[in-house]
C-alpha cells in the first residue's frame, strides 16, 4: 500500500501573504489540486492521502482551510506551524496512519510542482528509501543539500557543507519504506523545529537511502543523433524511433509512406521524418521528438479548460477539412462500412475470447445492467443493425478521403507557448495509403471526450462486475476518478457537436455525420479489448471499455430509432410463435 503525506503548513509568499503557497494557481488549478490529481492519476487511493496544513499565520484563514477540506478527505491541522518545521507536520501525519510492513510512504512538500512521470518513476524504482534531487551549480541555491556516493545518499541536510560544484539539492519529494518509520518518528519528535531533509540526513547513517535525480526522469530514452556535415551547423536532435518486424513492418511502412506523401501545406503539423528504412520484414522510422504535452495531459492537470480545448479542436478540424479530408480518393459504399466496422468486430471478438476467457461469458449475455440502466448487449444490437439495409446505407461513407486514423487526445500534442492558431502536432497516424472514412477520425475524437476513453486508458476508474448464474445478464458499475477533468470533458461534449452542426465543410461533405460518428465511436469501444488485455483474469480495463461501447451502442440505437428501419434478415428459422409473428410482419412490410 502507498501512503502520501503532503506537507503544506507553510506560509504564503512575501508579496502575497494571504494565500498559502500550496493554494497558488498554476493554470486552472492550485498547486495542491494539481498534486492531488497527479497522485490519483498514478493510482493512489484518496483515502491514503494526508495533507497537513497550518492554523497560524495570515494565510491560514477559515476560507483557505475550508478550501483544502473540500478537496481532501484527510486533513491534519498543525496548530504550531509558526514555531515548528516540517518535521513536526510529518510526525502528526505519521501518527495518524496505520502503516503495515511492506507499505511505502511518499512525502511531498506542498509547494512543489511535478509531473506524473516523476511519481511513476519514484513508485517503480526498486528501493524502499529514495529522495528526489536536482543538480545545482549555484552556491547560493536554497534547500537541503545531498551528499551522494554512486547513487546512495551519504548525508543530507540544511547545513551540509559540500566543497565542489555541482551538488544535489533536495527537491521536496521522498519515498520511505515502513521499516524506517519508527526511527524516523523518534528523530522527528526530538527535532520538531527542523525540516524533513535534516531528519533523513540523520537516518542515512543507519539506512540505505538512494538518490533519484529529476534530470534522469526527464531525459527521454529515445536515441539521439548528430546531423551535420561540411559547412553545416551541427544540431543535436532528439528523435522518436519506431521499429517493427514481420507483420508489424507492413503497418509501419504504410505510416512512413503516408507521412512522406503529406501535402506540403499540412506537413508541419505532423512529426518531421528524420530517417527511415523499409524492407520486406523490417521497418524503421525516426521522427523529431516534440516536447509538448498532449491534449489529454493538459485537461487532466487543469492547465487548459473545456473552452480552450474546444477552440483547439475546432481549429484542428478546420485544418483537417481544408487540407486532409478535401483529398478525395473515391466514392464510399457499404463495402467500406463492413470492412471498417463489422469485419473488425468479427476479427477482434474471437481474439478477445481466446486470450481472456471471461469475455466468453460477457459476449454471450443478452443484457447488460450498467450503473443501474438495463441495456441490450452489443452482439444483439450488431445483429439487429446488420439486417436493416436502409440503416446500413445511412451508416456507409459517402466518400473516401485522406484521414489521420487515430485522432484521439493523446495523439494531439499542444505547443502551449505558441500563439499560432494551429499550435499542435498530430502524432501516430494510421497510414491509410488508399484513404478511409473521415468519420473514423471523428469517432476517435468522440471516444475521447464523449465515451471518456482517456480515463479508462489511464486506469482512472473503478469497476464492479457480476455475471448472473444463468449467464443471461451482466451487472456492472463503472465509477470514474478525477471528476474535475471529467466535468471538463463533458463540457466539450456539450459544446463541440453543437458548434459542428453549423460547420459548413462537415455538413456539406456528409449530412449524416453525427449519426455515423456515434456508431463509429461505439464500434471503437466494442473492439478495443485485445489491445488492453493484461492476462490477470480480471481484465478490468478491457471490460470497462467494452461496456462503455455497449452503452454508446444502445444510445445510438435509441437516438436514431433503428427498429423503425425495415428488417430484411438473410434467413429466419421459425422455432417459436415469436419467430412466426416476426416473419409475418416482415412479409407484410415487403408486400406493402
Amino acid at each position: 500500500m502507498i501512503w502520501v503525506v503532503i506537507l503544506a503548513a507553510g506560509l504564503g509568499l512575501i508579496e502575497n501573504p494571504s494565500i498559502p503557497k500550496c493554494l497558488l494557481k498554476i493554470g486552472k488549478m492550485t498547486i495542491l489540486e494539481r498534486q492531488l490529481e497527479i497522485l490519483k492519476w498514478c493510482g493512489i487511493d484518496t483515502d491514503n492521502i494526508f495533507v497537513v496544513i497550518g492554523a497560524e499565520g495570515p494565510c491560514w484563514s477559515e476560507e483557505n482551510i475550508k478550501f483544502v477540506r473540500k478537496r481532501v478527505k484527510k486533513v491534519i491541522l498543525n496548530e504550531r506551524n509558526l514555531s515548528t518545521g516540517s518535521n513536526y507536520s510529518l510526525l502528526l501525519a505519521l501518527n495518524s496512519m496505520k502503516i503495515d510492513k511492506g507499505d511505502k510512504i511518499l512525502i511531498i512538500d506542498g509547494d512543489v510542482i511535478f509531473d506524473k512521470e516523476l511519481i511513476d518513476s519514484l513508485i517503480k524504482i526498486p528501493y524502499d528509501n529514495v529522495v528526489v534531487s536536482r543538480v545545482s551549480y549555484e552556491v547560493s541555491n536554497r534547500g537541503g543539500r545531498i551528499l551522494v556516493r554512486g547513487n546512495k545518499v551519504i548525508n543530507m541536510g540544511s547545513n551540509i557543507r559540500i566543497e565542489t560544484l555541482p551538488w544535489y539539492v533536495y527537491s521536496g519529494i521522498a519515498k520511505l519504506g515502513a521499516e524506517i518509520i519508527d526511527d524516523l518518528k523518534v528523530v522527528l519528535m526530538n527535532n520538531p523545529g527542523k525540516h524533513v531533509v535534516d531528519a533523513l540526513g540523520r537516518l542515512a547513517r543507519k539506512y540505505d537511502i538512494y538518490n533519484l535525480d529529476i534530470q534522469s526522469v526527464r531525459e527521454k530514452p529515445e536515441p539521439t543523433f548528430l546531423i551535420g556535415g561540411s559547412g553545416a551547423k551541427i544540431r543535436r536532435i532528439i528523435i522518436v524511433r519506431k521499429e517493427a518486424f514481420g507483420e508489424g513492418a507492413e503497418k509501419l511502412s504504410r505510416e512512413i509512406k503516408w507521412l512522406l506523401n503529406l501535402p506540403s501545406e499540412i506537413r508541419k503539423y505532423f512529426p518531421e521524418v528524420i530517417s527511415y528504412k523499409i524492407s520486406k520484414s523490417y521497418a524503421r522510422l525516426d521522427t523529431r521528438y516534440y516536447d509538448f504535452p498532449s491534449l489529454r495531459r493538459l485537461l487532466f492537470l487543469g492547465e487548459i479548460d473545456a473552452e480552450d480545448a474546444t477552440c483547439l479542436l475546432m481549429n484542428l478540424l478546420e485544418l483537417m477539412f481544408k487540407y486532409l479530408y478535401s483529398r478525395v480518393y473515391g466514392k464510399g459504399n457499404m463495402g467500406w462500412l463492413f470492412t471498417l466496422h463489422f469485419e473488425r468486430i468479427a476479427k477482434r471478438w474471437p481474439i478477445t475470447m481466446r486470450r481472456a476467457p471471461i469475455f466468453k461469458r460477457i459476449l454471450k449475455a443478452k443484457y447488460v445492467i450498467l450503473n443501474g440502466k438495463k441495456l441490450w448487449n452489443a452482439p444483439v444490437l450488431i445483429q439487429q443493425i446488420k439486417v436493416r439495409p436502409h440503416l446500413l446505407e445511412k451508416l456507409s461513407p459517402k466518400i473516401i478521403t485522406m484521414v489521420h486514423g487515430d485522432l484521439h487526445f493523446q495523439n494531439i500534442l499542444v505547443n502551449t507557448s505558441s500563439c499560432e492558431k494551429y499550435n499542435f502536432i498530430l502524432t501516430d497516424p494510421r497510414g491509410e495509403l488508399n484513404g478511409s472514412d473521415f468519420v473514423y477520425d471523428l469517432g476517435k475524437l468522440w471516444h475521447s471526450f464523449h465515451g471518456l476513453y482517456d480515463f479508462m486508458h489511464e486506469d482512472l476508474f473503478k469497476l464492479d462486475l457480476r455475471i448472473s448464474n444463468s449467464g443471461d445478464t451482466i451487472r456492472a458499475k463503472i465509477r470514474l476518478k478525477n471528476l474535475s477533468a471529467v466535468n471538463e470533458y463533458r463540457k466539450i461534449h456539450y459544446t463541440l457537436p453543437e458548434m459542428l452542426k453549423d460547420f459548413v465543410p462537415l455538413n456539406k461533405l456528409d449530412p449524416d455525420w453525427e449519426m455515423r460518428t456515434l456508431f463509429t465511436e461505439a464500434v471503437h469501444f466494442c473492439t478495443l479489448m485485445p489491445f488492453h488485455l493484461r492476462g490477470d483474469g480480471k481484465e478490468e480495463r478491457a471490460i470497462a471499455l467494452y461496456l462503455t461501447g455497449v452503452k454508446i451502442l444502445n444510445e445510438f440505437c435509441q437516438k436514431y430509432d433503428i427498429f423503425a428501419y425495415e428488417e430484411r434478415p438473410e434467413w429466419l428459422n421459425i422455432n417459436t410463435l415469436s419467430d412466426y409473428l416476426k416473419a409475418k410482419r416482415i412479409w407484410l412490410r415487403r408486400q406493402s
